[in-house]
């Protein structure tokens, strides 16, 4: 993968490729005709860019191969195993790293709105901010979110309907979620209309 290309587009560059794997055209068969599936799709490409693949878990691995000195060792591996020219060294490790970098820390605002239009979404994307008030956590979709300072901020589409579930720490409960428009189960389903912050508490 070239991560000079942060703005590429994979939805249509992959949709042109589809033919050449069964596989591929069923899966966007099922993207494009399928809402439930398509629904399900956007909510997991949102938790990964939210959450998976956010700036500072990146970062924090790119930050101990730098400090751990491994850098030489890598670029020798790479050049032994990848296809590097015979010139590839741990200076051009590094800028590959810092390219890596770089990636991620913008990569999520250019692929949301690929998706966006590739699948020609009408909602928008916004904030869903969810904070935690008490001992437990929270599951969003398909993640359960590291916490930062008791709430959590991720990016989802308007309209597309969110899973949440509030998990209460060993001895604790479930109390309450309030900020939302109508009153919430421990494990519901949410709706944005727009940018919303919302809080769970456990006693």
């Amino acid at each position: 993968m070239n991560f000079s290309f942060v703005d590429i587009d994979r939805f249509n560059y992959s949709y042109k490729r589809k033919k050449i794997a069964e596989i591929t055209s069923l899966f966007f068969d099922l993207l494009q005709k399928n809402k439930n599936f398509q629904n399900k799709f956007v909510n997991i490409f949102c938790d990964y860019a939210n959450e998976v693949c956010k700036p500072t878990k990146v970062n924090a691995v790119l930050k101990k191969i730098r400090e751990d000195d491994v850098i030489e060792i890598l670029a020798d591996s790479q050049k032994r195993w990848g296809k590097c020219p015979p010139t590839f060294n741990s200076t051009m490790y590094r800028q590959l790293i810092n390219e890596i970098e770089n990636f991620f820390k913008n990569r999520a605002q250019y692929a949301l709105q690929h998706m966006k239009d590739f699948l020609k979404l009408n909602g928008d994307a916004v904030d869903l901010t969810i904070k935690v008030n008490g001992k437990g956590k929270i599951q969003i979709n398909s993640i359960i979110p590291d916490l930062n300072n008791g709430k959590w901020t991720g990016k989802y589409f308007t309209g597309i309907p969110i899973s949440i579930k509030a998990i209460p720490d060993e001895g604790h409960t479930f109390k309450e979620w309030s900020g939302y428009d109508q009153t919430l189960n421990q494990n519901d389903e949410i709706a944005l209309s727009e940018s919303k912050t919302i809080t769970v508490s456990f006693e």
